[in-house]
């Protein structure tokens, strides 16, 4: 079940993020990037912009931020024990229909280009590569300042049918 979430979960998203993210590690990136500071995750609850994938407790999450022509995912995440059951394609739906909701025609992200379960996946959920502008070029912008661009990263776009 995909629910906004409440404060309870904030704790346990960190180990959500770092499990998930053991798996770059597989394919010659850090499996130990680093998690989103607390303080993302409580602006995005306060928001209701973060999701939960609730399998009997947190078990993914999908962080948004809205701008005034789009919704972004920041961040999505299953651990890996759920991954390749369709959980992330419902959590992708639901920031999708939050995007709907709040009257954006879009929903953005950035990504690894060439990592199977990144850009390729997004592709065939409807996503497509975009030369970011605006908003969307500073937050590549704050990417390449973090030194993520050591691995090539895109930006993408989902535009919504109403």
């Amino acid at each position: 079940m995909i629910r906004v979430a409440r404060p309870g979960d904030l704790a346990v998203l960190g180990p959500v993020e770092h499990d998930a993210a053991t798996r770059y590690a597989e394919i010659g990136l850090p499996g130990d990037f680093a998690c989103l500071p607390l303080t993302c995750l409580e602006e995005g609850a306060r928001a209701g912009l973060l999701f939960v994938l609730d399998l009997e407790g947190p078990a993914g999450f999908a962080l948004c931020q809205a701008y005034a022509d789009g919704l972004h995912l920041r961040e999505l995440d299953v651990v890996r024990a759920h991954q390749g059951r369709g959980h992330g394609t419902l959590l992708l739906d639901r920031v999708a229909r939050e995007a709907l909701d709040r009257g954006l025609p879009r929903v953005t992200l950035t990504t690894f280009r060439d990592v199977p379960f990144n850009a390729p996946w997004y592709v065939s959920r409807g996503f497509r590569v975009l030369e970011p502008t605006g908003w969307l070029a500073a937050i590549r912008a704050e990417e390449r300042e973090a030194g993520l661009d050591a691995w090539p990263r895109v930006a993408m776009e989902r535009v919504l049918a109403g």
